[in-house]
């Protein structure tokens, strides 16, 4: 096959092919990533992949590639996942990505291979980000709009307080601004026992998440503002310190999820996860403002902590590029394969932006 000098400006017009394959790179929300991940292995035959990440599951796994075929065509499908706005901001700039994509030499197995320190690909025609997810508007971070988006399914949220938590059950709008506002809050704004003088600390994301900006938005704290916060750190279910880190946060909702999932002796946590990192093992779900989370009180207007999962793509993508990107959406519009990720269909209400209120369909 004769090889082609490809420019930056042809390569936003298509998805790179190397050899016959055609490489569809991947990026953004990571409470989205257990729905793309599932429906990547349902679509592609002969589908072998390899991912990194913390936890081990490829549904949570920081960087993936998939090999496999889709409507009698080879794919190599990339994923990193960092956050809804860099689900959004790459796509529109239709940029080189550096050290983001997994290698495509690294062709994983049938089942799934992790690969701790995976190699990466170094910025050429073949790592611009095609395809992107978030969980919020690009209004809500100030951020421009990818080329084209769709609204594919609905992302669920939940708050937590951390494993050995007692007395809290719920968390309300003003208690977050008071929380994320000021890095602490006394444990007795949220039981109303004035001998509650035990310290809550807040932990959270880093500016790029979309679950940040949901939580922040749908609290009423400002989608954008700063807020106060920490970080945890983890060993064997222990919180063994928490780092303030002013407006930062964590890159991931897995770092949240492991803090959630862990007792802290010198006072309680509390946390926001998305759908892909609902805490399972320990953490303290609580209502939102009196209300607890159920898929019925969703799809009927009574909990409010939820978005719309929004597929970006850059709008000069074609061929079997855009083919895919279309059985993509598809798919998940169809079938989440993820519980906290609902179908657009079964809502009987709707928002018009994050945060924004809800009406009925």
């Amino acid at each position: 096959m004769k090889k082609f000098l490809i420019t930056l400006a042809t390569a936003a017009m298509a998805v790179s092919a190397a050899n016959a394959q055609t490489i569809v790179n991947i990026g953004g929300s990571t409470a989205g990533r257990t729905a793309v991940h599932g429906n990547i292995v349902a679509m592609l035959g002969n589908c072998t992949y390899a991912y990194d990440g913390t936890s081990g599951s490829p549904s949570k796994a920081t960087h993936a590639i998939y090999h496999g075929s889709y409507g009698g065509n080879d794919y190599i499908v990339r994923t990193y996942w960092s956050g809804s706005v860099n689900g959004i901001t790459p796509v529109t700039a239709g940029t080189q990505l550096d050290a983001t994509f997994i290698a495509t030499t690294v062709t994983g197995t049938s089942g799934g291979e992790f690969v701790s320190s995976p190699t990466f690909a170094a910025a050429s025609a073949d790592t611009i980000e095609h395809i992107g997810y978030s969980d919020i508007f690009a209004s809500t971070v100030n951020v421009p709009a990818a080329n084209e988006e769709d609204e594919v399914a609905v992302i669920t949220f939940k708050w937590y307080a951390n494993e050995g938590t007692t007395g809290i059950d719920n968390i309300t709008p003003g208690l977050v601004r008071s929380l994320y506002g000021s890095s602490e809050a006394s444990k007795s704004l949220f039981t109303g026992n004035a001998s509650d003088t035990t310290t809550v600390f807040p932990i959270g994301r880093d500016s790029s998440s979309g679950t940040r900006g949901t939580a922040m938005a749908e609290s009423g704290y400002g989608n954008v503002a700063n807020v106060d916060q920490y970080t945890a750190t983890v060993s064997g279910n222990v919180v063994t310190a928490i780092n303030y880190v002013s407006n930062g946060g964590s890159t991931s909702g897995s770092y949240v999820k492991a803090a959630m999932n862990s007792t802290y002796a010198d006072g309680s946590l509390i946390g926001y996860l998305g759908a892909s990192d609902f805490a399972t093992s320990g953490g303290v779900e609580l209502k939102w403002n009196g209300v607890a989370y159920s898929t019925t009180a969703i799809q009927n207007g009574q909990y409010s902590f939820w978005g719309y999962l929004h597929m970006n793509r850059m709008n000069t993508l074609t061929g079997n590029g855009l083919a895919f990107y279309n059985a993509l959406k598809t798919n998940i519009s169809a079938d989440p394969r993820d519980a906290g990720v609902l179908t657009i269909s079964t809502m009987a209400v709707a928002r018009d932006a994050d945060g924004a209120p809800i009406y009925k369909r």
